[in-house]
C-alpha cells in the first residue's frame, strides 16, 4: 500500500481547484499549481468562495474547517516546487497550458 500525504494538483480551474479542495479537506497536504501569478491569484479567490460554499453545505466542513482547509492549501506558480516533494500528481490544465508542454 502507498502512503500518500502530500498531493500536487495541477491547473486550478474548476476542476482542478475543486480536486485540491477536496484534497485538503481529507487530510492531504495539497499544493496546487498554475501557469502564472495571474492564475494563482485567481485560484486563490476561488478557493475563498469554495471554502464559503463548503461552510453552508458540507457537514465534513462545518465549525470553522473549510476556512482551515483555505489556510492550509498551498498556492504557486512554481512547477519544480509544486511537485518537489509530492506522493501524487494529478494534471488538470489544457492542453494548451499543460505543465508537460513546459517541461517536457
Amino acid at each position: 500500500m502507498h502512503n500518500i500525504r502530500k498531493v500536487a494538483v495541477l491547473g486550478t480551474g474548476v476542476l482542478g481547484s475543486q480536486i485540491a479542495f477536496q484534497t485538503a479537506l481529507y487530510g492531504f497536504t495539497a499544493t496546487a499549481w498554475d501557469i502564472n501569478d495571474d492564475a494563482v491569484s485567481s485560484a486563490g479567490a476561488r478557493f475563498d468562495g469554495l471554502a464559503q460554499t463548503y461552510a453552508r453545505e458540507v457537514p465534513a466542513a462545518a465549525d470553522g474547517k473549510a476556512q482551515s482547509v483555505r489556510d492550509a492549501l498551498i498556492l504557486t506558480s512554481d512547477l519544480a516546487a509544486a511537485v518537489a516533494d509530492a506522493d501524487r500528481s494529478e494534471e488538470h490544465t489544457s492542453e494548451l497550458q499543460s505543465p508537460c508542454n513546459l517541461v517536457c
